[in-house]
């Protein structure tokens, strides 16, 4: 229950209208471990699904990469387009993954607070400027509660990870003395 300034409980609920002025400031209920859980099972479902093709697109261009290394003259003009090419086989595949995590991020907002848009947010406020605030705030308990959730979450994912990837371990151990054409097969 709510307390006023006097620490009583409050027995009424708040009017529509003090409901609406809160909505209009921002101030709505919303919890962010609903965007880390959209965020973190999205993530997996595209990466489950995307990966292997990325994967085998990559090692193709890969192989190009190392069929031409004792054959390639290297110069700054062809360094700089071979590390273009690395860059873009590499990176730009992984721009519409980020996107679609960040969709699935906002869907979990929208999903929480409906379509809301607030200008006052966006205003900045030299007040929170302010290091010691902060520093009030990262040492606060509340900054020590989420600190130890968020341990909670990477002891969780660490875990999941583990017991994924432990009937494999020692074949993983093994792979950098391996060939890439034997690592790549047996995973």
């Amino acid at each position: 229950m709510a307390e006023n300034k006097d620490g009583a409980d409050k027995s009424e609920q708040p009017s529509p209208k003090r409901l609406a002025e809160a909505r209009r400031k921002g101030q709505v209920p919303m919890t962010r471990e609903l965007a880390s859980l959209f965020v973190l099972l999205g993530g997996v479902g595209l990466l489950s699904l995307w990966a292997p093709h990325a994967f085998t697109h990559f090692f193709n261009h890969y192989q190009q990469w190392l069929a031409q290394a004792g054959t390639l003259q290297l110069s700054a003009q062809s360094t700089h387009i071979l590390l273009l090419d690395i860059a873009s086989q590499a990176f730009v595949p992984l721009i519409p993954f980020g996107f679609l995590v960040g969709a699935f991020a906002f869907l979990a907002i929208i999903l929480q607070t409906g379509p809301l848009w607030i200008e006052e947010a966006l205003k900045p406020k030299p007040s929170k400027l302010n290091p010691s605030n902060g520093l009030k705030r990262i040492f606060s308990w509340k900054g020590v509660v989420d600190l130890l959730k968020s341990l909670l979450k990477l002891a969780s994912v660490s875990g999941i990870a583990y017991l994924v990837l432990s009937h494999n371990l020692l074949a993983i151990l093994q792979l950098p003395l391996l060939q890439l054409t034997e690592a790549v097969g047996g995973v």
